[in-house]
Order: C-alpha cells, then sequence, then structure tokens
C-alpha cells in the first residue's frame, strides 16, 4: 500500500499548500492547539450512542492514550492543513502517531467543543484507527475488499469522465477505462502484485477483454508506457488519443481533457475534501465510509450511487478489524 507522501499528487500539491511547513509547526506546537480527551469527552460520549463497534471503542481508546493527537486551528484557518489532508501518519520516538486536523470539523469556544458532524467525526476517528494499526506498505487487504474497492475507486475515476467527456455512451470505452483504472487502483495505490491487478480486473469484467483492451495493452506493452507509475502517467496514457481514443488537451477545451482539467473536474464532482482519494488508500476509505455513514460535507449524492451498500459496508469493516 502506496504512502501518500510517495505519491505524485502528495508533491504537486505539497508546495502549493505549504503541507510540510504546516505540520511541522503543528508537530512542534507551534500552530493550533490540541485539543484534550476531556474538552473532546461530551462529542465522544455522542458519538457513543450511534457508533459502537470495536474499531470506533479502539480509536476512542487510542486518542485518550495520546496515540492518535488533535489539532484545532479555527482560530488561524492559514496554519490549518488543506481540507483533503484531514489526517496524517508519523513517527515520534519509534512510535506511531495520527494528527488529526479538526480545524474544519469541529467549533472551539474557550474549553467547549461542538462538532459540525457527527458522521464525519466518526468517519474521520474510524479511518485514524485503521491507518494507525492497518493501513501501512506491508498490508495486504482480504481479497474481496480489494475485488470491491477496486472497482468503487475506477467508478469514482469514470464517472467524472462521464461529465466532461460522455464516456458512458460509449460502452466499450467505458468498459475499458474501468479495466485499466482498477488495474491502476491495484498496482499504484495498493502496490499488489501485477498477477493480482490481473485477476481483479480481469474478474470484473462480463465477457473478458474486449478488442479495445487489448488494443491498449497492446500500445502499452509495443511504447512501453509508463501508465501504472503514477496519476499523472495514467492520465496521460488513458487520455492519449492514440491509445485509447480520447483526446488531451488544453484547459477549458470542451472536448479534451488533460490531468490538470481531470484534477479540478473530481473535486468539483464530489468536493474538494475528496481529492487525495486519488492517490492513497486511507483517503479513499476515509471517503467510502462517509458516504456510508451518510456524512453531508460531501457530494453525497455523486457518491451515493458508487459506494452507498450498508451489507457490503459492514462486511469489509468486519473484514478490516479482524487486523486489529
Amino acid at each position: 500500500m502506496k504512502s501518500l507522501m510517495q505519491t505524485d499528487l502528495y508533491l504537486r500539491s505539497a508546495d502549493n499548500f505549504k503541507i510540510p511547513q504546516k505540520l511541522d509547526a503543528m508537530l512542534k506546537g507551534n500552530a493550533g492547539r490540541r485539543l484534550s480527551y476531556e474538552e473532546m469527552t461530551p462529542i465522544i460520549n455522542h458519538a457513543l450512542r450511534t457508533f459502537k463497534d470495536a474499531a470506533f471503542l479502539k480509536a476512542i481508546e487510542d486518542f485518550k492514550n495520546g496515540n492518535i493527537i488533535m489539532v484545532y486551528c479555527g482560530d488561524d484557518m492559514t496554519k490549518a492543513l488543506p481540507p483533503f489532508l484531514p489526517f496524517v501518519k508519523f513517527a515520534m520516538n519509534g512510535n506511531k502517531k495520527i494528527l488529526l486536523d479538526m480545524s474544519y470539523m469541529v467549533t472551539v469556544r474557550d474549553t467547549e467543543c461542538t462538532v459540525k458532524q457527527l458522521e464525519s467525526f466518526y468517519a474521520l476517528m474510524l479511518t485514524a484507527e485503521f491507518s494507525l494499526n492497518i493501513f501501512d506498505p506491508k498490508c495486504i487487504l482480504p481479497a474481496d475488499v480489494i475485488t470491491s474497492m477496486a472497482e468503487m475507486w475506477a467508478k469514482t475515476f469514470c464517472k467524472v469522465l462521464n461529465r466532461l467527456i460522455s464516456l458512458n455512451i460509449n460502452p466499450e470505452r467505458y468498459e475499458a477505462f474501468m479495466y485499466f483504472s482498477e488495474q491502476f487502483f491495484c498496482r499504484y495505490i495498493l502496490e499488489t502484485p501485477a498477477i493480482t491487478a490481473d485477476s481483479v480486473a480481469n474478474s470484473l469484467l462480463k465477457n473478458g477483454k474486449s478488442s479495445l483492451i487489448n488494443k491498449i495493452e497492446a500500445e502499452v506493452s509495443t511504447k512501453q508506457l509508463p501508465i501504472y507509475e503514477s496519476l499523472d502517467k495514467f492520465c496521460s496514457v488513458m487520455f492519449n488519443a492514440e491509445v485509447s481514443g480520447v483526446h488531451s488537451g488544453l484547459r477549458g477545451s470542451s472536448s479534451e481533457i488533460n490531468y490538470v482539467t481531470y484534477l479540478s473536474a473530481f473535486m468539483n464532482e464530489y468536493d474538494k475534501s475528496s481529492l487525495y482519494a486519488l492517490a492513497a488508500f486511507p483517503y479513499f476509505f476515509l471517503v467510502y465510509v462517509r458516504v456510508n455513514v451518510g456524512s453531508r460535507d460531501i457530494n453525497y449524492r455523486s457518491l451515493q450511487p458508487i459506494m452507498m451498500n450498508s451489507r457490503l459496508f459492514a462486511k469489509m469493516l468486519k473484514e478490516i478489524t479482524r487486523s486489529l
């Protein structure tokens, strides 16, 4: 599983949003202030009336023990992390920690904290707990979790293209984009072996590989295109007319698309806070949880048809929680 810090999307945005400097200031206590367990107890107790699963209870314990740290910059939002980076995993004295930026989620007056979205708080705590103890470079997710998540990530990716270039008007091309998006999710984001990615992507095809999929694979192989090397390169290959038939071009063109226009369209479609869902699994998982618990601080209407499935959500949580 690839770390966010290793992704091209993070490297592209880190300097623009001064992320390293803001993180450093937060960790040194020079930005915002840390929220104590006592301050957050009313919110936690409120959440426990609805959410009582083992992972959430473990997250509360890790917050109480200092493994999860909450920082609030509401008094000076220029010091807050961007909304698409609500948590960061780091090491302190050899121990794993998670920093949560609560600036967009809670309001603090004196020592009284109120939460804007209880469901979003739960989603963040749950994802923080899994990121602290499970989601790391050596993590191997259960096969059914990989398959379900790969399909959802691909649908999330392709829905933006439906808006931009009416991708779904051509069923064969839509299927091909789904296939290569699933491959990208497995190979780049989860860093699975190629054989695993092939198995997942092929299992989701209804009638085997189409002639277009075979054509694109041949182009990638013959020209040695680095399709799974980064999100930027994936987009460059898939938006190349000679490879897929989809044109890439200048920003503002109604019929053409490139990496920059895609990122902008992605945030417009789902909300700015969802950006890193394109790059690293924990942030995609956070979006998935937010949708399934009914958090309305993202574009729920757009994501709900892709991700909302209570039975599957419960099954996935059970599968992942086993590793805690």
